[in-house]
């Protein structure tokens, strides 16, 4: 990420510290700071992703609201679809990229790519239903 945008990101995850609220978590704000301010970007992000996951988002819907696509100028977007961007887009600035993401809560395996498409990624399903995501290709032999 580049660092004004990370260091904007945890700005505003400190600047709303007061509205993070969940009944899952009662003591929430005994925890804060919620995101890691001196590490990398990539455990910043990760710091919120947990807090959204840990107040009862599923995965999918976190990454999306983290990390949504460049949806604003996409005529072809379905209007729910546009909705959901829209809505969410008060409540959380993306964490922008280049970043080529990947993740699982054990349930679900995801990828996500940053909105401006910088990261490449490619997967791969195998036979025995390995899935591997890289943005360099020959990362390993596939067996035949």
């Amino acid at each position: 990420m580049k660092s004004n945008t990370i260091t904007g990101n945890r700005q505003w995850a400190r600047a709303r510290t007061y509205k993070f609220q969940t009944p899952l978590i009662p003591d929430l704000h005994d925890a804060a700071p919620f995101v890691n301010e001196t590490g990398s970007d990539s455990s910043s992000m990760d710091n919120m992703l947990e807090l959204l996951l840990a107040g009862g988002m599923d995965i999918i819907r976190a990454m999306r609201l983290l990390v949504p696509p460049a949806w604003q100028n996409n005529p072809d977007m379905d209007p729910e679809l546009r909705a959901f961007f829209d809505f969410n887009s008060m409540h959380m600035e993306p964490w922008d990229g280049p970043a080529g993401i990947v993740m699982s809560d054990g349930r679900f395996a995801a990828c996500n790519l940053d909105r401006n498409g910088l990261r490449p990624a490619r997967y791969v399903i195998t036979k025995d239903k390995l899935i591997t995501c890289a943005s360099e290709v020959g990362i390993w032999d596939l067996p035949a």
